[in-house]
């Protein structure tokens, strides 16, 4: 039988015949039925202790088939109950250790869908561009080209080489972020001087757009990583003032409280539509009324800063689009 494949199984019937044997020779010295019933004990012990043997045994081999079969994705973690104190505790750990391993493929499984997604767009973003760069490139070598023409081409290219610069810059704050390499360096700075910093490369396009920012901040303060939080406030005001009109409005607002530090960001664009609200802060998702430049990181780099901070960002409309952005002074 199987069992007997155990060395140590083999040794403990060994001796447990010895000395039943040699027990049973010293009864039988003494007289005949002290030796039989040293005999029978030994014997009936000997059955006892073999019956549970291979009980344990059958339920060991049960244990590993199923154990098996659910690494082999046959079947659902359900692993039988184990009536004895060893094989269940080992029964709940074995349970344990394959409901993490299916947690962890099924991560692993869904990274590798969101990286084979990610690709797919990053590659599309970028092919736009380089198609652009390609037969403005083209056309520079066409001696028909005119002079006009050709620095027309050059603002194209320039525009072209800055898309796809902002891209690749902003994935790989992505993917720091993805990473975990950033360490939030928070510091207590005034709402105002965190808005000045956020804006800091906004200032021409806001003034060329005509887009007026007001600030109702008092002397609110938050404690943040200034430049990650800067760069996040950006994304989110340039996206406001790319939904608004020329001589629209942006204003931002403040307030602090024993729990928390609230920013609420508002313009008086068209909002968003709201089938698109669920799906805002995705990575790469462009809302119907996103403009045509639109790459779809910007808001998921935000939504990634704030919350690599503990803190909240959440997007509604109230005559335009809303953003709601809250730092805690402790972790909820």
């Amino acid at each position: 039988m199987k069992v007997f494949a155990n060395p140590e199984i083999r040794r403990e019937a060994v001796i447990s015949l010895l000395v039943i044997a040699a027990l049973s020779v010293l009864g039988f010295v003494v007289n005949v039925y002290a030796g039989l019933l040293v005999l029978l004990c030994g014997a009936l012990l000997l059955g006892i202790g073999w019956y549970f043997t291979v009980r344990r045994y059958r339920a060991i081999a049960r244990l590993s088939e199923e154990l098996d079969e659910v690494l082999h994705g046959k079947k659902e973690i359900m692993i039988s109950d184990m009536q004895e104190g060893e094989l269940s505790i080992l029964q709940n750990e074995i349970a344990k250790t394959t409901m993490q391993l299916k947690n962890q493929a099924d991560h692993l499984d869904e990274d590798r869908k969101m990286m084979s997604r990610a690709l797919a767009d990053i590659s599309h973003q970028l092919r736009t561009p380089l198609t652009s760069l390609h037969l403005n490139l083209q056309l520079l070598r066409d001696e028909q080209t005119s002079d006009k023409q050709k620095q027309i081409i050059r603002r194209q290219m320039a525009m072209s080489l800055n898309h796809m610069e902002s891209l690749v810059e902003q994935l790989l704050k992505m993917s720091r972020l993805d990473a975990g390499t950033v360490v939030m360096k928070k510091q207590k700075i005034s709402v105002s001087s965190l808005l000045d910093a956020s804006m800091e490369n906004l200032r021409t396009a806001l003034d060329v757009h005509g887009v007026q920012v007001l600030e109702d901040v008092g002397s609110t303060q938050v404690v943040c990583d200034v430049y990650w939080t800067g760069e996040a406030l950006g994304n989110i005001i340039k996206n406001c003032m790319e939904h608004v009109s020329e001589d629209g409005k942006i204003t931002i607002a403040a307030k602090e409280t024993p729990l928390y530090t609230e920013i609420v960001i508002h313009d008086n664009g068209c909002g968003f539509d709201e089938s698109d609200l669920p799906h805002i802060f995705e990575r790469f998702y462009k809302g119907k009324n996103a403009s045509p430049n639109a790459v779809g990181i910007g808001l998921a780099l935000a939504s990634s800063v704030i919350a690599a901070q503990d803190g909240t960002i959440k997007a509604m409309n109230d005559h335009g689009a809303c953003f709601i952005i809250r730092f805690y002074t402790q972790t909820i």
